[in-house]
């Protein structure tokens, strides 16, 4: 088995990573480095300069994730800025930024930047999942997702805070199929094979 470093401060987040990418035969390990995270509405650019930034410090296979929230009727606002607005202002004076005749479609996007320093390489994974912004927080059944009261998920009526567990593997289910970590593993099968 393959391993990576996860430059992360999250231990839960490397345990999510170690589960997601062991199918493809890497385990995870976490691996923690202060990284300065640039303001930018590009979720990728941020990854990608945080990856960088660690190719510096590096002897290792590396990654970095960040994620994004982005409301079409703000322009993508708040995107990667996600945790500290929400921080900010809550999860109800997001939805209320958004007027009663604009479209309330949004998109959460996941990227993983995996740096390689033998090589000098950053190479970019990114997944995104369609959905709406509620008009107010709905919900009690969070799972530690700071969106989960707001966030609709596409094909569904129900904000994930609302779904029960059940309902909640099935959108993960959709939700993995694909996505940065699906295809990060399918990568690195990939490249361990040759």
């Amino acid at each position: 088995m393959e391993h990576l470093a996860f430059i992360t401060s999250n231990a839960a987040k490397v345990q999510l990573a170690d589960e997601r990418l062991r199918p493809y035969g890497v385990s995870v390990g976490q691996r923690t480095l202060k990284l300065e995270e640039i303001q930018s509405f590009d979720v990728a650019e941020v990854a990608r300069h945080k990856a960088q930034q660690a190719m510096q410090n590096a002897t290792e296979p590396f990654f970095v994730e960040d994620a994004a929230f982005s409301v079409k009727a703000l322009n993508g606002f708040p995107g990667p800025m996600i945790k500290p607005v929400l921080t900010a202002i809550g999860d109800e004076r997001l939805t209320k930024m958004v007027g009663p005749d604009d479209t309330r479609d949004v998109e959460v996007a996941g990227v993983i930047a995996y740096g390689n320093p033998t090589q000098n390489e950053v190479k970019i994974f990114e997944g995104t999942y369609a959905g709406t912004l509620a008009e107010k927080p709905r919900g009690d059944n969070i799972r530690g997702w700071l969106l989960s009261r707001i966030f609709i998920p596409h094909g569904w009526n129900q904000t994930l805070a609302e779904l029960n567990d059940e309902e909640w593997n099935r959108f993960l289910e959709d939700f993995r199929h694909n996505d940065h970590y699906d295809k990060l593993g399918k990568w690195l099968a990939d490249q361990y094979k040759e």
